[in-house]
């Protein structure tokens, strides 16, 4: 199963597009701060997430987001996207954004970094490992990471 949070009018064949809103006619209306009560452990091949991560305030949604895509996702499965960067052509662009990243935020969740070792268990984040953390010529960072430690 692949799933597409945050997925607006942007639905993709093949996956199950899920949003907070009904006004896109997504496949599922919910919100994801509310974690993703109806999927199991491991059972999500792939999750999309643009433009949706950097929406989750306060930290504790944030984390719990983050650790319920890591649940749902299997151990071989991965997740893609993308959220804006500090780069100063796309930060505080969207009024609705409540985060920036740069591609060292990634750290924090990449289990062979210091970063997540140090602080990131500190938190609370669920092991990844990031596969592709790179900023685009148009200053958003698109990234993939898949669960480590399953």
């Amino acid at each position: 199963m692949k799933l597409n949070i945050g997925c607006g009018k942007i639905h993709f064949d093949g996956y199950v597009n899920m949003d907070i809103s009904g006004y896109c006619n997504p496949d599922i209306k919910h919100d994801l701060r509310k974690g993703l009560p109806m999927f199991k452990n491991n059972s999500i091949n792939e999750i999309i997430a643009n433009g949706v991560l950097e929406m989750i305030l306060p930290n504790e949604e944030f984390l719990f987001v983050l650790n319920e895509l890591w649940r749902v996702l299997e151990s071989d499965g991965q997740l893609h996207g993308q959220v804006p960067s500090t780069d100063p052509g796309v930060m505080m662009l969207d009024p609705f954004d409540r985060r920036w990243f740069m591609k060292e935020t990634f750290n924090y969740w990449n289990v062979d970094e210091h970063s997540w070792k140090t602080f990131g268990t500190q938190y609370g984040f669920s092991p990844w490992h990031v596969i592709k953390n790179e900023i685009n010529d148009g200053g958003i960072l698109c990234f993939s990471m898949k669960p480590a430690n399953k």
